[in-house]
Order: structure tokens, then C-alpha cells, then sequence
């Protein structure tokens, strides 16, 4: 597991890959000022790390761990956003925790929306735009540009569920592959089974692709851009 400083030049590039990327990470939110942060939009990344643990209970017992040696040092009220297997979970630092330091959850307080004010400010932004997200390529892409009869558009959506009881349990995630085809958006999974992780829905992408030289292909953000896509190019056909 690996950590890093983030200097203003790469924070925006660090959110974008928090928000929108396919690896596993974390990153670290500082609260400007000793002020609390409301989302993720009022504070800074301090920190990014690299990991691949499977719950976010190893990933905050790891960094309260190197708090303690001193390698970072954890304020109260900064934020940790933990992205596993696709999936984002963010924990607010308490230092008044009275247990010891290896009782994760009495220091970290889960919020279940701080993150998603800022991607859904995004998202939204970029659609009124006509533009969607192209995953793979971290680009946005205007709808027009987009030629639906020799490009297969795809996206990768998720079902994410905890066979604990609790989010800080183990995280179990399937995957999907949607395809846009015509007016339709399909499940192209072989024999519609979900895949286990994000990795695995990404090289089946990836071999569809290589299979299909002939046609472009591209992977959006999410099956709501197929929709809107979808919806676009029936627009677009009416008026014709």
C-alpha cells in the first residue's frame, strides 16, 4: 500500500479519478481553516493512497496505524474517501475517539453523502451540456459527436451489498455490462451472470473491443448515459 502528498496540480486530476475511475483508492479531505466540511467541494485532497484491501475497516485500521507512527497526521474533521471494487465510502476523523487506536469506529463516523453533491454537480453540468463521460479515455464527449450506427456504446453500472449486515463489513459488488442497441439497452454479460469486479467487467469490455475492431467503441460513466444518449439520437430522428 502506497500514499502520496497532492499538490494543488494534480488535485483536480486526483478528484476526477476518485469520482470517475475504475481503481482502487483513497484519498484524504482537509478542511480549509479548522472549518467543517459540508462535502467534499469545501475542502482539499491532502493525501492520495493506492491500496487494495477489500473492507473499509483494513483500509482506516492501516491508516490510523501510520497516524500513530507519524508517516501523516489526521485532523479532526478531515474526511476519508475509501473507493473499493468501484464502489465509494467516505468516514469523517473524530481524534476525540476514546478507544484504542485499532477501534476504527471510534475515531471514523461513515457519511453516506459527502462525495456525491460534487459528482452529481458534475454529471449534471456536463449533461446540460449534451456531453457524457468517456471512462476509459477520461474525456468528455459531445452526444453529437457520437455516431450510434458504427460505435458500440457500453457502460458499467453496479449492485453493491454487504454479506456482514453492515457497510463496514466485507464488500461484495456485481457488475454489468450494458450495451446501446438501437432503441435498447442491453445486459451483454455471457449468460447475463454478473461479473465479480470492476476488473473483470472491464476486460470483458476490452475483449469485446478487440474482437470488434471494425467498430468504435466506448465506455460511458453509467447506464443514465445510455439513456441519454439513447433519448438524444431519438430526438434527433423525430426532427428529421
Amino acid at each position: 500500500m502506497n500514499f502520496f502528498m497532492v499538490d494543488k496540480e494534480m488535485e483536480r486530476q486526483t478528484r476526477h479519478n476518485f469520482l470517475f475511475g475504475l481503481n482502487n483508492m483513497a484519498v484524504l479531505f482537509r478542511c480549509h481553516d479548522g472549518e467543517s466540511m459540508a462535502d467534499s467541494r469545501s475542502g482539499s485532497v491532502a493525501f492520495r493512497f493506492e491500496h487494495e484491501c477489500s473492507s473499509t475497516k483494513d483500509f482506516l485500521s492501516y491508516l490510523l496505524a501510520i497516524h500513530e507512527t507519524g508517516q501523516i497526521f489526521i485532523q479532526h474533521g478531515d474526511v476519508v474517501g475509501v473507493k473499493i471494487n468501484g464502489s465509494i465510502f467516505n468516514f469523517r476523523f473524530n481524534r476525540h475517539g476514546r478507544g484504542c487506536w485499532f477501534d476504527v469506529w471510534e475515531f471514523f463516523t461513515e457519511d453516506k453523502s459527502f462525495e456525491t453533491m460534487e459528482k452529481a454537480e458534475y454529471v449534471d453540468r456536463l449533461h446540460k451540456k449534451n456531453m457524457v463521460l468517456d471512462v476509459l479515455n477520461g474525456k468528455e464527449v459531445g452526444i453529437d459527436s457520437i455516431r450510434i450506427s458504427d460505435t458500440a456504446v457500453c457502460a458499467i453500472d453496479q449492485e453493491t451489498y454487504f454479506p456482514g449486515g453492515d457497510r463496514s463489513s466485507h464488500v461484495i459488488t456485481d457488475y454489468f455490462v450494458y450495451e446501446l442497441k438501437g432503441a435498447q439497452i442491453k445486459i451483454i454479460n455471457p449468460r447475463q451472470l454478473p461479473f465479480p469486479d470492476i476488473r473483470s467487467a472491464l476486460m470483458f469490455f476490452k475483449y469485446n473491443k478487440a474482437l470488434n475492431r471494425s467498430r468504435k467503441q466506448v465506455l460511458l460513466f453509467n447506464r443514465e448515459e445510455l439513456y441519454l444518449l439513447r433519448d438524444y439520437n431519438y430526438l434527433m430522428t423525430m426532427a428529421l
